[in-house]
């Protein structure tokens, strides 16, 4: 375990010289993830000169992993699993928001399309009022001449009526 330890604690330290990461960044990312437990003492510990020799003295399991892994998400390491979480997380939210995107184009296209129609089917209901209008006034016509003709009828009938009765009339006086 003591070799692990070593190995571990100077891979922190070069990581920490490399990515410039401060103690307060280390604390924070360990307390947001659920490890507040460890002191700035400890960590000024773990980073001192020469504490590889001293590796034994370091809990493995409670202070050197979760430093190493705070440390993985705060340096960006592609190949933490959180990283590789974070990118598919990241890759899902890009396809969904593809999917969000076509969708509101072709809801826009249907309300369009619904727009058009819809004022096609007005157009159409005022000519079909116009037709009815049409129509009822044609009705109204023919109902008048059939009235014209049915009077003209009766008057025909009259007039022979009273050139019968004038023809009799006459005719009886001859």
């Amino acid at each position: 375990m003591g070799t692990n330890s070593q190995d571990l604690i100077k891979q922190l330290k070069e990581t920490r010289a490399k990515k410039k990461i401060t103690y307060n960044e280390i604390l924070n990312e360990l307390s947001v993830n659920g490890t507040p437990s460890l002191s700035m003492t400890t960590l000024r510990r773990v980073f001192s000169a020469g504490s590889e020799d001293k590796a034994s003295s370091f809990n493995y399991e409670e202070t050197l992993l979760p430093i190493s892994e705070a440390m993985k998400r705060i340096a960006g390491d592609e190949d933490s699993p959180q990283a590789r979480e974070i990118e598919a997380l990241r890759s899902m939210i890009s396809i969904q928001s593809e999917a969000i995107d076509r969708i509101m184009e072709f809801k826009q296209e249907l309300s369009a399309s619904v727009e058009k129609m819809s004022e096609q089917i007005q157009i159409k209901d005022n000519q079909m009022i116009e037709k009815d209008s049409l129509i009822r006034r044609l009705i109204d016509r023919l109902d008048q001449k059939d009235e014209i003709i049915h009077q003209f009828l009766i008057d025909l009938k009259q007039k022979d009526e009273i050139i019968r009765e004038l023809t009799n009339k006459y005719i009886s006086k001859e």
